[in-house]
């Protein structure tokens, strides 16, 4: 189930214009306006509920998605012992905020993720949902 809107909506698109995913559609031609999520697009990462100052979005389970200021949102804490260097992070991270690192060495494996533009990080946490050994914690 992915998140949806209360009646608190004032239509103001911030939602819409930070959904990494594009999955808020804003019905300008309708009267009144009003946003929907595509449930197909909707990745339930939450940042939806933490751009809404209103209390307007409703997480997955039906409950208010609390608006979180940026300053508090949880970042990827990557366990570099753990981590394969697989890339699945890196996929999975739809503002494009992790990175590879690059091999010290001609023939080195030991390559990890590391957040590479902390400024583009939303906390979302699918990294960590996604990675396959558990490297990723968010804190």
């Amino acid at each position: 189930m992915s998140y949806s809107f209360n009646d608190k909506c004032i239509d103001c698109d911030k939602c819409a214009s930070h959904c990494s995913a594009g999955a808020i559609i804003v019905h300008r031609d309708a009267s009144p306006i009003y946003c929907e999520i595509d449930t197909d697009l909707c990745v339930s990462c939450g940042h939806c509920g933490n751009i809404c100052e209103k209390g307007a979005v409703l997480d997955a389970k039906g409950k208010p998605a609390k608006h979180i200021p940026k300053s508090k949102w949880k970042s990827p804490s990557i366990n570099l012992e753990k981590c394969s260097g697989c890339m699945i992070c890196v996929e999975a991270c739809p503002e494009f905020a992790l990175a590879i690192s690059k091999p010290r060495a001609q023939g080195d494996i030991n390559t990890f993720a590391f957040l590479a533009q902390t400024e583009n990080c939303m906390g979302c946490g699918m990294c960590a949902d996604r990675c396959p050994v558990k490297a990723i914690k968010m804190v």
